[in-house]
C-alpha cells in the first residue's frame, strides 16, 4: 500500500513497476529492493553504523525512505497539527524533513538525529536552521518531555534488523 501526495491510500505496486514509474518521474529516486542489496546479509548491515557511514559517503543528495514530505505532510498535520513545539527526527539520515517541518512553521524546534556523524555534517551545512545531533537515538541525553513529537520513517526497522541479526 502507498500513500499519494494528497494522503489517499493506493493499492500496492510491485517493485519493478515502481522502479519504472520513478524512472519516468521528474525527480527519480533510488528504490532499494533485494535486487539492489549488497551481497552481505542486509539485516546485519542495517544494524551497523559503519554500513551507514559508507552508504552516506557515496550519496551526495537527500534521500527519503518510504515517502517524501509531500506525501507525509497531510498525515503529519492530521496526527500532530500545524503547531508543534519540539520534534525529534530519529534516524534522519540525509532526509530534509526536519528542515522542511521548521521552514513551514509546523514546529518551533527540530532536532535531527542519526548514528552517522558524517551525513549530519553534510546536512548541517545545507540546513543550518535546525539542529543535527549524532548518536544512538535510543540513548540521547535529553531531559524527559523535551519533545512533543518523534518522527521515525524506518529507524525502528533498521534497529530490529540489526537486533535480530545478533540473536
Amino acid at each position: 500500500i502507498s500513500i499519494s501526495a494528497r494522503g489517499r491510500i493506493r493499492r500496492a505496486m510491485n517493485p519493478d513497476a515502481l522502479k519504472a514509474a520513478l524512472a519516468k518521474s521528474k525527480r527519480p529516486e533510488v528504490v532499494h529492493s533485494s535486487d539492489d542489496a549488497p551481497r552481505q546479509d542486509p539485516s546485519k548491515a542495517y544494524g551497523d553504523v559503519a554500513y551507514w557511514d559508507r552508504r552516506y559517503a557515496k550519496e551526495d543528495t537527500e534521500f527519503e525512505w518510504l515517502c517524501g514530505w509531500d506525501a507525509l505532510r497531510p498525515a503529519w498535520v492530521r496526527a500532530v497539527g500545524t503547531r508543534c513545539g519540539a520534534v525529534l527526527h530519529a534516524g534522519c539520515g540525509s532526509s530534509d524533513l526536519g528542515a522542511r517541518l521548521k521552514a513551514e512553521g509546523l514546529c518551533r524546534r527540530c532536532v535531527n538525529n542519526d548514528a552517522s556523524a558524517g551525513v549530519l555534517d553534510r546536512m548541517r551545512e545545507k540546513y543550518p536552521d535546525v539542529e543535527w545531533v549524532a548518536g544512538d537515538c535510543t540513548d540521547l541525553e535529553f531531559r524527559a518531555a523535551t519533545f512533543d513529537a518523534v518522527l521515525d520513517k524506518g529507524t525502528l526497522d533498521a534497529y530490529m534488523l540489526g537486533f535480530m541479526a545478533s540473536v
